[in-house]
């Protein structure tokens, strides 16, 4: 009976959102002359471009399955076994996670990457070097990039080991004791203790998907877009913030770790109104990214 109800009401939010706002662009163009949605950076854009970016990924994930069962047998692969552990969300199997997690992350990204693009480059007419990224990153966004992520890496774990060091003295607490618990056993724990055992495909394929795909599909969905579209809407600091928190939504597996993100995206996003390039926060973002997977891998 709840199920049901939810879905319905989840129904109705969803046609809500995407008939509302033309109705009433429509009335305002009648009444006052002039439109209630933005032709460009509109917010309902960023809503439009997830759903675009979910369903790009589905359409992805789906002929890379395909893909995938056409040639296990050829390989090797047991795709009974494989399909099993994938339905399961079994991050702990080496072969499932290296055969389509972490691929399916790094199309995750690439969607993430695509859509946002296509609509700044097609709908707004804008190329992406005018949000800071330009084909060939120029010499101080590197610097800068590659020193900032030094630091920010230092800094994250350092907030992260404090705030798991607070929590530890709490830890006679249920809630605080739960959350401990499930630290250790998400998804994103299971997979780092499975790196090592998946060999060097895990070493490849977590660089790929965690270290370099991650870091350039989130910096333009969250800072290129998102900072940008939130910004013009309610102003610098607000764009901030909010792209933080969207940025962080997604990693709600960690409850320490949700915080970190939290903390890094706000940071993020300064160093990016700060200084305009998208190929900065790239790089903070991938070297700290980068510098994880290196670390769970040789010293889990």
């Amino acid at each position: 009976m709840y199920q049901t109800l939810l879905v319905v009401l989840a129904l109705i939010a969803f046609l809500a959102l995407h008939i509302v706002p033309f109705a009433l662009d429509a009335r305002n163009r009648r009444e006052y002359g002039k439109p209630f949605l933005a032709p460009r950076w509109s917010v309902w854009h960023l809503l439009y471009a997830v759903e675009a970016i979910l369903l790009l990924l589905i359409v992805m994930c789906t002929f890379y399955f395909i893909g995938l069962g056409i040639v296990a047998k050829p390989l090797g692969i047991s795709f009974v076994k494989l399909t099993k552990a994938i339905t399961e969300n079994n991050f702990a199997d080496p072969q499932a996670l290296t055969l389509f997690f972490l691929p399916a992350t790094v199309l995750q990204n690439i969607a993430s990457f695509v859509v946002p693009a296509a609509i700044i480059t097609g709908l707004y007419g804008t190329k992406l070097r005018d949000i800071g990224l330009p084909a060939i990153p120029q010499r101080r966004a590197v610097i800068a990039g590659l020193l900032l992520g030094v630091l920010f890496l230092l800094t994250a774990v350092g907030i992260g080991t404090g705030l798991e060091q607070l929590a530890k003295q709490f830890d006679h607490v249920p809630a605080v004791k739960a959350m401990l618990d499930y630290e250790q056993a998400n998804p994103v724990a299971k997979m780092t203790g499975t790196l090592q055992s998946a060999g060097p495909a895990g070493l490849f394929w977590g660089l790929l998907a965690v270290g370099i795909a991650a870091p350039i599909g989130e910096e333009m969905l969250f800072r290129g877009f998102a900072l940008n579209s939130l910004s013009r809407r309610f102003g610098g600091g607000w764009g901030i913030v909010l792209s933080a928190l969207l940025f962080a939504a997604p990693h709600t597996y960690s409850p320490i770790g949700l915080s970190v993100i939290f903390l890094m995206g706000l940071s993020l996003g300064h160093v990016y109104r700060v200084s305009g390039s998208l190929w900065t926060v790239i790089l903070i973002h991938a070297v700290n990214n980068s510098a994880q997977i290196l670390f769970v891998y040789f010293a889990p």
